[in-house]
């Protein structure tokens, strides 16, 4: 079956998934997270990561990019009001592993050194993966928006 993984590539996936939980905690503590906000920042990252690495061969990088990044979404939209704490404190840190750097090195080096038609194919690569990041982002946010003004509306009775 396509979806299945072997124990070598789970914890090829899970050794690089502690990575990113590394420094989605470190730039928690960076941005002065008090300690539980930064674990969480941590396990939301290393959740990210290792579900844009499951996807990312199975789907393609558009479709893993975007399903990481609505989870980590899901994941700070739950998070921060069981804290009482903004979003923002979890969808920064926890997001810094799918950052497009990589691409976009490549990009502008290429572009640098003169291969038109490389460029152009990392600058793509580089914008659709901060699409699908702000896609993932957008969608989670419409959806919180859309069940708190049923809820709303069921509160009032309208």
């Amino acid at each position: 079956m396509m979806f299945l993984i072997s124990f070598e590539e789970f914890l090829n996936y899970l050794l690089m998934s502690m990575g990113a939980v590394l420094g989605s905690f470190a730039i928690s503590v960076f941005m002065n997270n008090d300690y539980k906000t930064s674990l969480y920042n941590g396990l939301f990252g290393g959740l990210s990561w290792f579900l844009y690495l499951y996807l990312e061969k199975r789907m393609g990088i558009f479709a893993a990019v975007f399903a990481a990044s609505f989870l980590v979404a899901m994941c700070a939209q739950i998070w921060s009001r069981r804290l009482k704490c903004p979003v923002t404190l979890f969808l920064i840190p926890a997001l810094t592993p799918l950052v497009p750097g990589k691409p976009l090195y490549r990009f502008v080096h290429a572009f640098i050194s003169g291969h038109s038609v490389q460029a152009g194919n990392f600058a793509a690569n580089t914008f659709l993966m901060a699409w699908a990041i702000a896609l993932g982002i957008i969608l989670v946010e419409a959806l919180y928006a859309m069940i708190r003004g049923v809820n709303i509306k069921l509160i009032k009775g309208d």
